[in-house]
């Protein structure tokens, strides 16, 4: 069941200069809860996308609305409270000199208590387990470690929807097994979570709606099911099959298994099935 509509893109279009469209006639719905995996090859216009969606840009055409409400240049400052985006690269977003100054950066500009944004940076270091390094010059820590703190930064400022570039790249398994209890934790706090990646497994196993990006438009927006059982999609947009779908059809194929009613998304699930 869908939750309610929190933003929606009509028409929207986006160029950086003159010589084309990186994104064009982009139609998209939001809905509080979401969790989106954003699918498409390097260039397809996922971050640009991104961009506009969170308010560091400005569509050349369309409209975005937010809660129903259109969004303008004067009141684009909306959008940008209400959505925090994770970067790729952790030493693009961290500017302070520690780990606390840091994750205060953002809750000290909306101008709270100081009080408040103590309890927000507090609330923010325990949730991600970084306690511990409060005092610390973020560039002292390792690459997982900077990836939380950007996270941190994003839980400190109560945004509603959170974008994640490419989140799990340059993470060794365990912190990408972090990563995605912290996902699963900011969901169930009711977060609405959209992210981009090229892990088709991740993708099919976390989400809940895949969009996928080719040549700065979507050519689909369906469930992970759906999607991957595209070809036409898949074969546009440079993407595979997970590896549990591909197993789970060969095993068909060899009339081993009877295609069931919904493919499993995790290992436990297929062994399950079996």
């Amino acid at each position: 069941m869908l939750g309610k509509k929190l933003i929606e893109m009509k028409k929207v279009s986006f160029s950086y200069n003159e010589e084309g469209l990186t994104l064009s006639d982009i139609n998209i719905e939001i809905f509080k809860g979401d969790k989106i995996a954003v699918l498409g090859a390097n260039g397809s216009g996922k971050s640009t996308f991104f961009m506009n969606l969170a308010g560091v840009l400005f569509p050349h055409t369309g409209e975005i609305m937010l809660n129903g409400d259109k969004i303008t240049k004067k009141t684009i400052s909306k959008l940008r409270e209400k959505i925090g985006i994770v970067f790729q690269e952790p030493d693009y977003q961290i500017i302070a000199s520690t780990v606390w100054s840091e994750v205060s950066f953002g809750p000290m500009n909306l101008n709270l208590s100081k009080d408040e944004v103590s309890s927000r940076v507090c609330e923010a270091l325990e949730y991600m387990n970084l306690t511990q390094y409060a005092q610390r010059p973020p560039h002292y820590l390792s690459g997982g470690e900077k990836k939380r703190v950007t996270i941190a930064d994003i839980i400190a400022m109560k945004s509603e929807i959170i974008i994640f570039d490419e989140p799990t790249s340059s993470l060794d398994p365990v912190n990408s097994q972090m990563l995605e209890n912290t996902l699963s934790s900011l969901h169930d706090e009711g977060k609405t979570l959209i992210i981009s990646t090229h892990d088709v497994d991740f993708a099919f196993r976390w989400a809940d709606r895949i969009v996928v990006f080719d040549n700065g438009q979507i050519i689909s927006d369906d469930i992970p099911e759906n999607t991957f059982e595209n070809d036409e999609v898949l074969n546009r947009s440079n993407l595979r099959k997970p590896i549990i779908m591909d197993m789970i059809d060969i095993l068909i194929e060899k009339n081993i298994l009877i295609k069931p009613e919904k493919y499993p998304k995790t290992i436990t699930e297929f062994s399950s099935l079996l």
